[in-house]
């Protein structure tokens, strides 16, 4: 048990430090000039999700993994209207709506 409370909060961890990491590139982009990602769900926004979740993959880096798993999570909001974050809970109806460890 005390394994998997330390996964979770592991995951809950790097989502947290990854919605950091987004927002602060997200900034550096606009005040650059280029086009906030998620102005729209665009085909370069999913190829966004795409790469960073592939870097992740190829590399280990979990970092890079949770960059991509915000951002997926963040376009399904903007879809959708509604949160969905399975690691930390934020779903639909609470968290009976979250997949459990």
């Amino acid at each position: 048990m005390a394994t998997a409370r330390a996964r979770d909060a592991h995951a809950r961890e790097l989502v947290a430090r990854a919605r950091e990491t987004n927002a602060r590139r997200d900034q550096d982009e606009t005040a650059a000039g280029f086009a906030n990602p998620f102005a729209g769900p665009t085909d370069e926004t999913i190829r966004t999700i795409i790469c960073a979740l592939m870097a992740g993959i190829m590399t280990s880096d979990w970092n890079a993994v949770a960059e991509g798993y915000v951002m997926l999570c963040d376009l399904h909001q903007q879809i959708t209207g509604k949160p969905y974050d399975p690691i930390t809970r934020s779903a639909p109806g609470g968290s009976s709506d979250a997949p459990q460890s």
